[in-house]
């Protein structure tokens, strides 16, 4: 069963508060925390939710959004926000080739302050069942929890069961006001979940009530994107994601480019342009891309300056590769083994890839070098089996 393949694009289906739902100091402060979340600014953003909290402790907003700060730090360290791991063969799989190792300590605080926040609002809906913020909020509560089980703790199954209460409390809240287009993101999402799964599956979507279609579902969350008044750019990343699965890459492209315009320190979205370049068969401008990101790290800008350098020239050394520039390949990614320090990811993907590009060179055995050291690291998204194999057979394109 494959209810990963439309269940993960609640990774990213992130935060959109219609402003009629707050008071408008407490949705500016709101704002605020969620644009430091994609400026990269974690620990600005927990300050801004934590005051939210100690100003109002029994408002569920600042519990709810302080759990989303971490579970989307969490998703940036481990890099499974890049479009190049989503778009990877195992990534929706019952059985991908490696798990995630979650920090144990940021997973028992996403968990304490969505069930804190969760408790919140239902005390509010005990109290009005049609309080369109508490509904609101609990929605939001039940996706991060979805978001969290799909993209870090592979639980497919349970992030369906959180997915579906996500949806019901955002369905019950347009039935209210058709016109909270921000809501319409949760309801594509789970119309184009429930669209997309395989037929084997898919009647027990039908029996528990919930239908949708794919299309319909991707209306909804373009009219967000369009329309939304504060999920535009959250809705950018959805889309962003079903049009990679689509494999309508020069949309997906685009919205990665707003996205960039507006947040320009956010290296993530400026990688993920190059991965989509690849997967457009560009990689001439992959190659540019990447080689942005590079001066802006050597030139100290801000955010980027924390990216490792060893990370940028494996992704040199792929691009060249598929240039067909072998010299260049094999010159990045001696350079990303070179570098010091790196973290051991970096690493032992640049023995990997190292190695693909010396199996293209007819350097065989300094290819299975390259390999055995990978082998022998700690698994990086199935190194260790991909090393293993090409350790047996020579890589070819």
């Amino acid at each position: 069963m494959r209810l990963g393949r439309a269940l993960v694009i609640v990774l990213l289906a992130t935060w959109a508060l219609p402003a009629q739902l707050f008071p408008p100091e407490r949705t500016e402060r709101i704002q605020l925390g969620v644009r430091d979340v994609y400026n990269l600014e974690y620990e600005t953003a927990r300050q801004r939710f934590q005051e939210l909290v100690e100003a109002a402790p029994d408002d569920p907003a600042g519990y709810v959004y302080l759990a989303w700060t971490e579970w989307v730090k969490e998703l940036g360290s481990q890099q499974e926000l890049s479009i190049d791991r989503f778009a990877s063969s195992d990534f929706f799989s019952e059985a991908p080739l490696y798990r995630m190792h979650v920090d144990p300590g940021a997973e028992a605080r996403f968990r304490q302050l969505s069930q804190q926040g969760i408790d919140r609002a239902r005390a509010r809906l005990s109290r009005n069942p049609n309080d369109r913020t508490a509904l609101f909020v609990l929605g939001q509560a039940y996706q991060n929890l979805a978001s969290f089980e799909a993209s870090l703790k592979r639980s497919w199954w349970s992030a369906f069961r959180y997915g579906s209460r996500t949806y019901r409390y955002n369905r019950d809240l347009l039935r209210q006001d058709p016109n909270l287009y921000d809501a319409r993101l949760a309801t594509g999402v789970y119309h184009y979940v429930t669209g997309s799964l395989a037929w084997n599956v898919k009647w027990l979507a039908f029996a528990m009530g919930y239908s949708g279609g794919r299309e319909a579902g991707k209306r909804e969350i373009e009219t967000t994107a369009e329309r939304g008044q504060l999920a535009g750019d959250d809705a950018r990343v959805v889309l962003t994601l079903i049009y990679t699965r689509e494999h309508r890459y020069p949309q997906a492209f685009e919205q990665l480019q707003h996205l960039l315009r507006k947040y320009p320190q956010n290296y993530l979205v400026h990688l993920d342009m190059g991965g989509l370049a690849l997967l457009m068969k560009r990689p001439e401008a992959a190659v540019e891309i990447y080689q942005d990101v590079l001066r802006k790290i050597e030139n100290g800008e801000r955010k980027y300056a924390q990216l490792e350098r060893a990370s940028v020239y494996n992704r040199l050394g792929v691009a060249g590769r598929a240039q067909g520039d072998l010299a260049a390949s094999a010159g990045w990614l001696n350079k990303s083994v070179a570098e010091a320090p790196a973290g051991a990811r970096s690493h032992t993907i640049a023995r990997l890839e190292l190695g693909k590009t010396l199996d293209l060179q007819g350097r065989r055995r300094e290819a299975q070098e390259q390999y055995r050291i990978a082998a022998a690291a700690e698994d990086i998204a199935g190194s260790r089996q991909e090393a293993t194999e090409l350790l047996r057979k020579p890589y070819r394109r």
